[in-house]
């Protein structure tokens, strides 16, 4: 926390307006401790009945879409996390159109290049640390050779992509 005071140090006559940090008001000072692991886990688990948790890919069960042209792995899914998922691809070849009504979906590309077409709007290219969102209910279809990470909000419910209209 920061407070406005009078600076006087410029010489005898000279007063400036500045600020300084100032002390703790609360009982928020040094003496304080920062919360343990198991005290920062116990406040999220009691927020929200989840945990926060550190997701090592190479950790990650491997899955291959023979129709899709990919291999993924799930990163963050439920029942970790029912708001969010998060699935690292790699493809090599064009991905079947398809349409999420239940969830947004946002693709980082990692690396590589790409084509994606959202909807009636015409074919572009993306490549690495490009973003491309799509809302829930538009249909798309992509294709490249690249490495993305794909988030769902809320998460991806297996069964849920609807593969038609492409």
């Amino acid at each position: 926390m920061f407070e406005r005071v009078l600076v006087s140090n410029r010489g005898e006559n000279e007063v400036a307006m500045g600020w300084r940090h100032a002390p703790p008001t609360t009982n928020c000072d040094r003496k304080t401790h920062a919360p343990t692991i198991l005290e920062t886990r116990q406040r999220a688990t009691d927020r929200k009945g989840q945990q926060p948790m550190i997701i090592r890919l190479s950790e990650c069960e491997e899955v291959v879409s023979e129709q899709d042209h990919l291999v993924m792995r799930a990163l963050l899914k439920v029942p970790d996390s029912p708001d969010l998922s998060i699935t690292w691809v790699r493809i090599h070849g064009d991905h079947g159109g398809l349409r999420s009504d239940e969830a947004d979906r946002a693709y980082y590309i990692i690396d590589g290049t790409g084509k994606f077409t959202i909807g009636d709007e015409p074919e572009f290219e993306i490549g690495a640390d490009d973003v491309v969102y799509i809302p829930r209910g538009v249909d798309y279809i992509f294709s490249g050779t690249m490495t993305y990470l794909v988030m769902n909000s809320p998460a991806f419910r297996p069964g849920s992509d609807i593969r038609d209209g492409w």
